[in-house]
């Protein structure tokens, strides 16, 4: 019986040496003990260099951006073992090419190592769903193992193609600018594993191409100063009392870039701007008007008046939604409005003062033609004064 027993334990103990020595991936390998769930030291730094590749839609129904990129990952790991990498043939680049001789970047094509080496844990806040296909024949994660100086670096590339939320603000439509954060951050807090960007401001979008269709002028900005890392913000007492550590030192590190983008509104010009700065313009045809032609010149204001009825309901169904206010190309069209208004109010006082204002109707009609002739200098002069200060608030906003 005992030595059966013995026997299984032989048999369990070979069982684990050629397991250790199995995992290995071509020249890599892993040490017997190796622990997935330690980190490679004390605090890890990692590299993290997202690259945009493609927006495909800007919605500013849901407030959502949708774009797809590829997210890469390097950190040291130096519990990774190298066997003959001199002699190996999955070098990333070319010897004839390489300008380092101290840099080795050896690539791997087995994807499961993966799941038996320590990966750092990232999260996308304020993301609303994430899309990605894995496995042949699609050619969407990459893993590399690079050697500089003896020092191992794990070299993680992924394309994954994400929906975030944006906090947009429409009060200036069409004329508005958005800043949408593309924030990555650490699961671990920022005493253990710290994300650091690789890029410069013009690298974040070195193969980037936006959908023709999308209403913006995309850029990629650099995140700002402030947003390196994220905390609480507040001390929460159940949590101090079971964690032991106050809610408000609790601290993550975090990179990423920032969409900035500018809408394209020469459009809208045509759409919304010249049809009604037109009907302004044709009511003042109405000061040419006798005011006894009162069918004439009453048919053409109440016209007007429809026509920019017409150009409200269609702007505020196709406009985004504004929480607080109304947008510039609201405030436009109720400008028009305004104008008409009070062209019809004007007709109106001459009508007024013809029919109630005692005297010689030779005279009040002398009269009538006498404000007529103030009202048509008056009106585009008002008018092209509040447009001067419309445009320029608008475009220097």
């Amino acid at each position: 019986m005992q030595c059966g027993a013995g026997i299984i334990k032989l048999l369990l103990i070979l069982g684990g040496v050629t397991f250790a020595q199995a995992r290995c991936w071509g020249l890599v390998c892993l040490d017997a003990g190796y622990q997935k769930a330690e980190r490679p030291a004390y605090r890890v730094d990692v590299s993290v260099s997202p690259l945009l590749n493609e927006v495909f839609k800007v919605d500013d129904l849901h407030f959502t951006i949708s774009f797809d990129m590829w997210l890469k990952l390097a950190w040291v790991d130096n519990r990774i073992r190298l066997d003959n990498l001199n002699g190996s043939s999955r070098a990333v680049f070319p010897s004839s090419i390489s300008n380092n001789p101290d840099i080795n970047t050896i690539g791997l094509v087995d994807m499961e190592m993966l799941e038996h080496i320590w990966v750092p844990q990232i999260m996308v806040p304020h993301q609303k769903m994430t899309k990605c296909v894995h496995g042949p024949p699609f050619h969407d994660q990459v893993l590399n193992i690079v050697v500089k100086n003896e020092t191992v670096w794990v070299d993680y590339w992924s394309l994954i193609k994400p929906t975030i939320t944006c906090p947009m603000s429409f009060n200036w439509y069409p004329f508005d600018v958005q800043n949408c954060l593309m924030a990555i951050q650490s699961g671990f807090p920022i005493e253990f594993m710290v994300l650091k960007s690789q890029h410069k401001s013009k690298d974040f979008a070195s193969f980037h191409f936006q959908n023709a269709l999308i209403d913006y002028d995309i850029s990629i900005l650099p995140p700002p100063p402030d947003a390196s890392y994220i905390e609480m913000g507040g001390n929460v007492d159940a949590w101090h009392d079971f964690y032991g550590v106050p809610a408000s030192s609790w601290r993550w590190s975090q990179t990423g870039f920032v969409f900035n983008l500018s809408r394209r509104w020469t459009r809208y010009i045509f759409i919304y701007y010249l049809p009604s700065g037109l009907c302004v313009i044709t009511s003042w045809a109405s000061f040419l008007i006798s005011p006894q032609i009162v069918p004439g010149r009453m048919s053409l204001l109440v016209t007007l008046f429809l026509s920019l009825t017409t150009l409200l309901v269609s702007t505020i169904t196709s406009s985004p939604t504004v929480a607080v206010g109304i947008s510039a190309l609201t405030a436009w069209i109720i400008i028009q409005y305004v104008f008409i208004v009070a062209a019809i109010i004007a007709y109106a006082v001459l009508l007024a003062y013809i029919r109630f204002m005692d005297g010689e109707e030779t005279k009040k009609i002398i009269s009538a033609k006498s404000m007529d002739k103030t009202f048509i200098i008056l009106f585009p002069l008002i008018y092209s004064v509040i447009c001067c200060l419309y445009w320029t608030v608008c475009i220097c906003h």
